[in-house]
């Protein structure tokens, strides 16, 4: 039972770990992506 139980706390830990990286691959790619808009924005209006 000990055996199992480390195993699903190791998964869980590691699906955490993976999906905090697509949300932070997520935020950045959003960022970078309304960087461009701006500069694009202020490019045009200057």
């Amino acid at each position: 039972m000990t055996c199992w139980t480390n195993l699903t706390s190791a998964n869980l830990t590691s699906a955490n770990l993976y999906r905090a990286n697509l949300d932070s691959a997520n935020l950045t790619r959003a960022n970078l992506s309304k960087a461009d808009l701006d500069s694009a924005n202020l490019t045009r209006a200057n």
